[in-house]
């Protein structure tokens, strides 16, 4: 008992303010707490007493300030700093815990658009991180995660994309994305792919070198070997609609022509076909109107047959029956006489 109360014996003011004054030079945070309970034991005034408190939060916000830094954990050490901002330490400290949060945030920025993966996102956070300074491992780590990204979604871009020129950007992309990192699954899938494109590529090399079929030709041809008046018509029509295009459009016009030859042939085996059709029931009919388009049609045609000599002798005995009747009604003897003499020469009854 004897020996507790000599340790709790307060020790002089002076000699608990020379105690307070060296812990503090010290900056020893066990030291300053022990010496600022002696001194208010040794009953030194709370305004000494105040102050050495608070250089004391100061050392231990400095403390706690390293201690973060050394652990590098970003709370901890955004928490130490407030703090200590607050409180007012050490410089040169501040400056370089502020330095090292900075770091340690933009490592965390980065952490958090890694495990995102958002391609333009990591990319700036990527860009940060090395104008900062910071874990040159981690940059390179999401530096490869990125890539491999912008490889596997070009991959599948150019799978999915245009034909032109395909099969090049199709291995381009592979190696690429091999290179990247990208899962063998993926990149089996496009090596298939690029097989197929190369086949196809082949068929079309190939079917260059084959003369082309004309289309419109053809369908021409067709319809005058089966001497058909509605096929015959249709193909005139596309093949007339098709040479205008030609002679319109440059672009449509590479390697097609035109067709005027073959659209005469068949539009003068229409005309063939429909005075062959028309002229027996004109004739049959006597129907002067309808004779005189016929044989219209077949003289523009230059169609020369039994039928159109036939077809203009009714003609010419209808006009010359009907200009006698006209003639007789007239009762004008010259123009009687005419009428005669025209009826006599085409044959018509007395």
């Amino acid at each position: 008992r004897n020996r507790q109360e000599t340790l709790k014996e307060p020790l002089s003011k002076a000699d608990a303010q020379a105690r307070l004054d060296a812990a503090l030079a010290a900056k020893d945070v066990a030291q300053v707490q022990e010496a600022i309970e002696e001194a208010r034991r040794s009953g030194l005034p709370n305004s000494k007493l105040l102050g050495a408190e608070y250089k004391l939060q100061r050392f231990m916000a400095q403390d706690a300030v390293v201690s973060a830094q050394s652990s590098r954990d970003v709370v901890a050490l955004r928490s130490a700093v407030m703090r200590a901002s607050r409180l007012g330490i050490d410089q040169d400290t501040m400056d370089m815990a502020r330095h090292s949060l900075q770091v340690l945030s933009t490592e965390e920025m980065l952490q958090i658009a890694m495990r995102n993966n958002v391609t333009g996102h990591l990319q700036k956070c990527i860009d940060v991180a090395q104008v900062r300074g910071a874990d040159s491992e981690l940059i390179k780590k999401a530096q490869a995660m990125m890539d491999k990204s912008l490889a596997e979604r070009n991959l599948y871009a150019i799978m999915g994309g245009s034909e032109e020129k395909k099969v090049e950007k199709l291995t381009q992309a592979i190696e690429e994305a091999t290179t990247a990192g990208v899962s063998p699954e993926e990149i089996e899938e496009a090596k298939q792919m690029l097989e197929t494109e190369k086949e196809r590529a082949k068929e079309k090399e190939a079917s260059k070198e084959k003369p082309q079929i004309d289309e419109v030709e053809s369908r021409l041809r067709t319809a005058i070997n089966l001497q058909e008046t509605g096929a015959l018509l249709k193909a005139i029509k596309l093949a007339k609609r098709s040479d205008d295009a030609v002679r319109e459009n440059p672009e449509y016009a590479v390697g097609r022509c035109t067709h005027e030859e073959s659209i005469k042939e068949a539009e003068q085996l229409v005309a063939f076909l429909e005075v062959d059709l028309q002229l027996p029931r004109a004739i049959k009919s006597r129907d002067q109107q309808k004779l005189k388009a016929v044989l219209t049609k077949a003289s523009t045609w230059s169609i020369q047959n039994e039928d159109v000599t036939e077809g203009q002798l009714v003609l010419d005995q209808s006009e010359s029956q009907e200009a006698l009747r006209l003639a007789i009604i007239s009762r004008n003897e010259e123009q009687l006489m005419k009428a005669i003499e025209e009826a006599t020469q085409h044959g018509v009854d007395r």
